[in-house]
């Protein structure tokens, strides 16, 4: 009797395994995209953009000649938070080539994944710059399977046009790396991103950007960021993924301290909201 019952159990326990498996495989190929997070740029049209850097976007804008620089983000989704995303990174410059740590972290208690990514950037005399990233991910996956992981790569190209034009290339994940382990096997989001940054004026810039989600659809988004004065940068943009999403934000610099806040308002399922506090030394 004993050992009938421990078979019953035994069975039920892999039979709750594998059912927690395939609801999270699932879950991750429905929201493949929401692993990388948000930029507070226009639009989140940031490819381009060589005077900020965020994390896990393209690491060729690691080019900024600050000696230090460190950053924290928090971003929520749709004012739930199960759906929130915490970033923290610091780089250092030096005359042969800018390296920044990043780590990052999204979900709640049952469910998470996190990512820790090495990046290092070079500027070849301002006219284009090439950066590479090595990323650890990892997923929790509760308490039956446990936290899995792999290493993914990212590799991103800026050049400079002249005339305030400058174009970014990004891929994330280009060689479709998956996480598989026991009882797992779950896409990883693979990006392809190729965008512009035109200085129209002194204060007045425009930014787009198109991303290719492999085995996903298309994403585009295009904004506008105005340097009102010294301390001011107000943002306003536009993304489509399915579905118009109109972003706005606003920039404040206090010497060696920036805050930025941003949102993008979804038709149907609300806000995203994106802070940023950033130190440079």
């Amino acid at each position: 009797m004993n050992i009938a019952c421990v078979s019953r159990s035994t069975g039920a326990r892999r039979i709750r395994m594998m059912l927690m498996a395939c609801l999270m495989c699932f879950s991750a190929w429905s929201q493949v995209s929401d692993l990388l997070p948000s930029s507070v740029v226009a639009g989140n049209a940031g490819v381009a953009c060589t005077d900020v850097w965020t994390a896990f976007a393209n690491p060729a804008t690691l080019v900024q000649e600050h000696r230090l620089q460190f950053a924290c983000q928090y971003e929520n989704r749709y004012i739930i938070s199960q759906l929130s995303t915490e970033m923290i990174q610091a780089a250092w410059h030096n005359s042969v080539v800018n390296v920044g740590v990043a780590y990052m972290h999204f979900g709640y208690r049952q469910y998470g994944e996190q990512l820790v990514g090495v990046v290092a950037a070079r500027d070849f005399g301002h006219r284009f710059s090439l950066g590479m990233q090595l990323d650890y991910y990892m997923s929790y996956m509760g308490a039956e399977l446990g936290y899995q992981g792999t290493l993914l790569p990212q590799v991103g190209l800026t050049v400079d046009l002249g005339r305030g034009w400058t174009m970014g290339f990004h891929a994330f994940n280009p060689f479709l790396q998956r996480l598989r382990g026991e009882l797992v096997d779950k896409p990883l989001p693979a990006r392809y991103s190729l965008g512009t940054c035109w200085q129209l004026s002194r204060d007045v810039r425009w930014l787009f950007q198109a991303d290719k989600w492999v085995d996903d659809g298309l994403r585009a988004g295009t904004g506008v960021e105005w340097q009102a004065v010294d301390l001011l940068r107000l943002r306003v943009g536009a993304c489509w993924e399915q579905y118009f999403v109109g972003t706005l934000g606003v920039g404040l610099t206090f010497g060696p301290l920036g805050a930025d806040v941003s949102a993008e308002v979804h038709p149907i399922l609300g806000v995203c909201l994106t802070g940023r506090l950033s130190y440079v030394l």
